[in-house]
């Protein structure tokens, strides 16, 4: 009798739009919004403040939310060997290392990669960094593909 282990089976992650991330998100920068507009500082030393806070609330929703970004993350798989490859909408394909700061509970991973040594480095913008992150919840992924991930993770990298 043969036993099928659950690092014997490929895993392929679609994450989809999220609300939970978008009203999470969504208050952080209103409440940051909040702080900003209530400083004690002059309308000029302001302005700069809100149009990074802008810039960034609009790549940050672009990237996790919706999904729309060239550079956002629309599939991530991880084969037998334990190996990661990411997707990006612009149809970049990267090859990836998992970091060991990453955050796993029942309804929410965060997941957080680099790319391989000797990768292409052109999919990505270089002021984007090179480290991507990966949002799921349990309302942009499936919940049986979220329980069997924390299981590989678990299985392979201890916890």
């Amino acid at each position: 009798m043969s036993h099928v282990y659950a690092q014997d089976i490929p895993l392929t992650i679609i994450p989809a739009r999220s609300t939970t991330i978008g009203t999470i998100l969504t208050a952080l920068y209103g409440i940051t919004l909040s702080c900003i507009l209530n400083l004690p500082i002059t309308w000029w030393l302001r302005l700069p403040l809100l149009i990074v806070l802008i810039a960034l609330a609009k790549i940050e929703w672009g990237l996790h939310i919706s999904r729309q970004s060239p550079w956002a993350i629309i599939r991530l798989e991880l084969d037998t060997d334990s190996k990661w490859i990411i997707y990006l909408r612009n149809g970049g394909i990267l090859p990836v290392e998992l970091y060991a700061d990453n955050l796993v509970t029942t309804w929410l991973i965060v997941l957080n990669f680099r790319p391989i040594t000797g990768c292409p480095t052109n999919v990505r913008p270089r002021w984007l960094g090179h480290n991507l992150s990966l949002i799921l919840t349990t309302d942009n992924c499936n919940p049986t593909i979220l329980r069997d991930l924390r299981v590989r993770l678990r299985l392979q990298y201890g916890g």
